[in-house]
């Protein structure tokens, strides 16, 4: 049986020198999000739900919580010591979620932004937006959101409103066919962007494809 391992994380307690590692697998409709013992190859729980897609592993920065999204059922809020949920938003088409001090952001594809509480497990703001596909973590309080209109937004998520537009004049200045984003960040006050852009060939009915690194200007 071939298992994928999307995402894991390694979490150090200073106070005790212990190590948490939370692994996120799946395997033909199986996820399982394992804790276990840094140290050790045995698992400690298993945590799994079947034929359901899990986006996002994030924690709170002290470590003593993990967060998935669900696309079918919604948030979840794990206890990486015991592996025992502590809440549960319900909503459904979860595709990104990102940790903030006190609050989570998780995108619902095509549909908005929720800002949820991390420690209750409440609402706390939701920004509205159908056409919301991919979004990206750019610094401690803004998220880069991919719109299918051809825009990219930047979003303060204290605020939950969009303070910032980019054309894709900006974004994809060459007019490649095809661009695909991998990540987005802040340097020196930027927005910069990297990933994949496609491009015809005249000589064959083949693209090419060439990484790209650039800068969006500031906001």
């Amino acid at each position: 049986m071939r298992i994928d391992r999307l995402r894991d994380k390694c979490i150090l307690y200073p106070e005790t020198g212990t190590i948490r590692k939370v692994e996120l697998l799946y395997d033909s409709g199986l996820c399982t999000i394992r804790f276990r013992d840094g140290t050790s190859s045995s698992f400690l729980h298993d945590w799994e739900a079947y034929h359901v897609a899990y986006y996002g592993l994030c924690f709170t920065s002290d470590g003593k919580t993990v967060f998935t999204g669900n696309w079918e059922k919604g948030v979840y809020a794990l206890d990486t010591a015991s592996g025992k949920i502590i809440w549960h938003y319900r909503c459904t088409k979860i595709r990104e979620l990102f940790a903030f001090s006190n609050y989570l952001v998780a995108m619902r594809f095509g549909d908005s932004l929720c800002k949820i509480d991390s420690t209750a497990g409440t609402l706390l703001g939701r920004l509205s937006g159908s056409a919301f596909e991919s979004c990206w973590r750019l610094d401690d309080k803004h998220i880069l959101i991919e719109s299918k209109y051809g825009k990219l937004c930047v979003v303060d998520t204290d605020l939950m409103q969009i303070v910032h537009k980019y054309g894709a004049s900006v974004f994809n200045p060459n007019g490649c066919i095809g661009l695909v984003i991998q990540n987005a960040w802040i340097k020196n006050g930027s927005v910069m962007i990297s990933g994949i852009e496609e491009y015809e060939k005249a000589d064959n009915e083949f693209r090419e494809k060439l990484l790209f690194e650039r800068s969006l200007g500031g906001f």
